[in-house]
């Protein structure tokens, strides 16, 4: 993966590669105030040094966005710890200067819903690697979903009404289907076709 070291006044990066199975790292940077990120080398995972992290990590330390640190001409600083790896993609910065659209992908498709007309739609995408997820909200009447910047890597799609009623991207069996989303491309037809699956077959909608 690579480290990055923001200065939060200039956004100026310092790039630090960091090799497999390495625990800890040692930087020189000049005077300022930082913030420290990682991603791999991908962009499919990214992790912060957040409020979290001195918070310990717990269920409770649901702050994770990210925690800034002084570097001061002589100084050497210790616990700078890149290991908040639950923040979810959006506390992750990118580091500055990279086109978004280049690092993620999307998913789109078809909306279908029993009954008259198709309801207003919340279209989740799970991404099964790091558990993390991101939706669209689809007006009523709207018969196509898209979900952007997504980080490469295989999803599922599942889609709720206002009930929580749950529809799926899935086959005949009512198996979720992988998707497969890489960057800077889109993969169409993932179309949320299967409201027919017996409850709890899919995910609950995550979403608040």
């Amino acid at each position: 993966m690579n480290a990055y070291f923001q200065e939060t006044t200039t956004n100026r990066v310092v790039v630090l590669p960091i090799a497999v199975n390495q625990t800890s790292y040692k930087i020189n940077l000049p005077p300022g105030t930082y913030i420290a990120f990682a991603w791999m080398p991908d962009f499919s995972l990214g992790g912060l040094y957040s409020k979290a992290v001195p918070c310990g990590l717990k269920a409770s330390c649901n702050d994770h966005t990210p925690l800034p640190f002084t570097v001061t001409t002589g100084d050497t600083l210790t616990g700078i710890d890149l290991c908040d790896w639950y923040a979810g993609p959006f506390n992750v910065p990118y580091p500055p200067g990279q086109d978004h659209s280049k690092l993620t992908g999307s998913i789109g498709g078809r909306l279908t819903f029993p009954g008259d007309g198709i309801p207003k739609l919340r279209v989740v995408a799970f991404n099964l690697g790091t558990r993390n997820w991101y939706y669209v909200n689809t007006n009523p009447g709207s018969t196509a979903y898209t979900i952007s910047e997504l980080p490469p890597g295989t999803y599922h799609v599942v889609a709720y009404d206002a009930k929580a009623n749950a529809g799926g991207y899935a086959d005949a069996s009512h198996n979720l289907i992988n998707v497969i989303v890489k960057a800077g491309e889109k993969t169409s037809g993932a179309d949320i076709t299967d409201w027919d699956a017996p409850p709890g077959t899919f995910p609950t909608d995550p979403t608040p």
